[in-house]
């Protein structure tokens, strides 16, 4: 029996291992710290959204056409495809609010700055700037207690200037910045002979039939009118200069309203060329122009003749 117990190996017992037992020695105890790492690793928002509203907006849309210095904006273009310099100031005017608002995620606080940023743009035009913009206040822009921003009519509007821009087909605009500031006041100081001249010449009876100066409110007219009697009704000249119209009608009239500069640029300006023609330093009428002065004595009315678009221009 020894010999029979020495001669069988030692029997193990059949085990087989569970799926359950299997994974007990794998278990581990997670620190309770680390539970929820995804959270800890959760993108956070840039501080100060509110300063920063311009980070998703500029470099497209009408923010990629400015630059931003201090709490104003310089457009880093100048064509704005307006067809005069009117039409380039009123773009200007819209696309500065669209941008202003982009940027600093506010409206443009007052007139005064819609002001200052058009005169270091070098696009601003003193004298009738104030009245683009307040028509721009009627159809595009809506007042609020922060100043003002555009409505959904500006919205749209802007739109169409930003397409017409990056449109290379659509032809440039007025060429305002290459104006010579100079220019409109180039001899406005007459020498003695010519003030003899023009008292002499505004002695002279005028019949204007039933027009009435004193109805004439823009720089337009009354350049026609100067025209019209110096070289068509008394033939004094063929041509004249600017400032030579001016003065007589100061000379003969006393009480015009129209400043020296303003009157200057309405002889000059392309938008005109249809009512006046230059050689040189002197200007005549055209036949259009003279018609319309001549429609006026026969009792038209002044405003019925002259396009609105260019009378907003004056």
């Amino acid at each position: 029996m020894a010999a029979q117990i020495t001669s069988q190996p030692p029997q193990r017992p059949n085990y087989t291992p569970n799926q359950s037992n299997s994974t007990v020695p794998s278990q581990k105890i997670v620190p309770s710290t680390n539970l929820l790492p995804i959270v800890e690793e959760a993108p956070q928002l840039p501080a100060d959204t509110s300063q920063n509203h311009h980070a998703e907006t500029n470099g497209s849309g009408v923010s990629k056409y400015f630059e931003r210095d201090g709490e104003m904006l310089i457009p880093n273009i100048k064509d704005f495809k307006g067809k005069n310099w009117a039409e380039q100031q009123r773009r200007f005017i819209l696309l500065y609010t669209k941008a202003y608002y982009d940027f600093f995620g506010q409206p443009v606080p007052s007139e005064d700055h819609f002001k200052l940023a058009a005169k270091r743009a070098s696009i601003l035009d003193t004298t009738n700037f104030p009245k683009y913009l307040t028509g721009l206040k009627r159809q595009y822009l809506s007042q609020i207690s922060g100043g003002y921003k555009l409505n959904h009519d500006g919205e749209k509007e802007v739109n169409n200037i930003i397409a017409q821009i990056e449109d290379e087909n659509v032809e440039a605009g007025h060429q305002y910045w290459q104006r010579s500031v100079s220019a409109t006041t180039k001899r406005t100081r007459l020498s003695k002979d010519d003030k003899d001249k023009l008292k002499k010449w505004a002695q002279d009876d005028v019949e204007l039939g039933e027009l009435k100066i004193r109805d004439i409110t823009k720089a337009t007219d009354y350049a026609l009118v100067a025209l019209w009697i110096i070289t068509v009704h008394l033939k004094k000249e063929q041509a004249i200069r600017w400032n030579d119209g001016y003065y007589y009608l100061k000379d003969k009239f006393k009480t015009i309203s129209v400043e020296a500069e303003s009157f200057s640029r309405a002889m000059s300006k392309q938008t005109n060329e249809k009512y006046f023609r230059r050689s040189g330093e002197l200007y005549y009428l055209t036949s259009q122009g003279q018609q319309i002065v001549e429609g006026w004595i026969n009792g038209k009315p002044i405003d019925s003749l002259i396009d609105v678009e260019n009378d907003m221009d004056d």
